[in-house]
């Protein structure tokens, strides 16, 4: 089939499904096709998704502006901008989001008033947030936190079962720089020492809790397998983006992890901080990029990120021809006849040939983690 023929024809298809649906707009990532007037909307967002200008080409093939917002801190539009009919692509304006006939905004759980900086309605998770009143938006702080559907604000998040182990950790590594907290959820936030230079890595973290559109997630695990893949010490797992905001996952075991700053002689528990760099990095440089499970996905983000977190940060050291890998994996035979492994990795001195353990952990086929 012509390509040109299968666009047209899907473009089509696409009018006849939206105006059905009383929808004149289709939402693409770089702005909108307005069906009513047959081109392509193209806007400027800012860093929290909010639409500054609305551009496209007129009839004579030039460039003008169709839309103008400057937003106050919480929303309101403070010159106006033109407001078209609703559904169309001049309503969606402070975070993406479409304003609505009576002023607010629809953020899919709550509806938000600009004009208060307020929800409509109670947080559905006001229970994680109980020092914040159930009606305030980004815990009062729009410049820099998001709240993308109305129930909660991006961050640097560390879950699993290890997540205090790798919180004290990170503390560990930002020493005498910055002063780390971590609340019921996992929300790590930061603050400078006072009279504190700051490194480039530790100033990077800081950048990366005070982030406004961008998440990076800590997921600790224990063992050597995350989802059935096999990680010593920590693991690039790409990102998820849609163009404005971007969520980043790095697995990572901290118990691993040190056994593995201790053997390299990296110090001040620089690995872990590695892994939140790397991951922050590949949000920044390579938005969307796979997790890398291969040579083809490595290349598409995981080799620069890691480069990158590298040269942030000078403790950092690889194993290089300095040091070799071994895994043994141990059969073993349990009650009923129930077979399960053990996993064990061992870093071995290329000089001496000594041989350190990273640890040893149990691995059930039937129950994997």
């Amino acid at each position: 089939m012509n390509k040109r023929h299968s666009k047209i024809s899907l473009l089509t298809l696409a009018s006849q499904h939206c105006q059905l649906l009383g929808y004149w707009i289709l939402y693409l990532l770089e702005g909108f096709y307005s069906f009513a007037e047959n081109r392509y909307i193209y806007q400027y967002r800012d860093h929290l998704g909010n639409a500054r200008v609305s551009y496209a080409k007129n009839s004579e093939g030039t460039v003008e502006i169709t839309d103008t917002n400057n937003y106050y801190a919480f929303g309101l539009n403070h010159i106006g901008g033109s407001k078209g009919n609703l559904g169309g692509y001049q309503n969606y304006k402070y975070n993406g989001k479409e304003i609505q006939e009576s002023g607010m905004y629809d953020y899919g759980a709550r509806m938000y008033m600009p004009d208060l900086g307020r929800w409509g309605v109670i947080d559905p998770l006001a229970e994680k947030y109980r020092r914040w009143s159930p009606f305030n938006y980004a815990m009062n702080n729009p410049l820099r936190y998001i709240d993308p559907d109305g129930r909660g604000t991006n961050d640097v998040i560390i879950k699993g079962p290890l997540a205090q182990e790798a919180f004290e950790q990170l503390k560990n590594s930002v020493k005498g720089q910055l002063d780390l907290a971590m609340d019921e959820n996992g929300k790590v936030t930061a603050t400078a020492v006072k009279g504190a230079k700051l490194t480039k890595a530790s100033k990077t973290f800081l950048n990366a809790t005070e982030d406004k559109n961008n998440t990076v997630l800590l997921k600790t695990f224990e063992g050597y397998r995350f989802n059935e893949i096999f990680i010593v010490g920590g693991g690039f797992r790409g990102s998820i983006t849609n163009g404005v905001r971007t969520v980043g996952t790095n697995a990572i075991n901290p118990l691993v992890n040190g056994n593995m700053d201790s053997v390299l002689g990296i110090e001040g528990n620089a690995g872990t901080l590695h892994e939140v760099l790397e991951g922050y990095m590949g949000i920044l440089y390579h938005p969307g990029s796979p997790a890398a499970t291969s040579e083809e996905n490595n290349k598409q983000g995981y080799y620069d990120s890691h480069k990158r977190a590298n040269e942030l940060d000078p403790r950092m050291k690889s194993p290089g021809k300095d040091f070799t890998g071994d895994i043994r994996r141990t059969k073993r035979h349990g009650e009923g006849g129930k077979i399960y492994y053990e996993d064990e990795v061992f870093y071995i001195n290329s000089k001496t040939n000594e041989r350190t353990s990273l640890g040893k952990y149990i691995f059930d086929p039937q129950n994997p983690k």
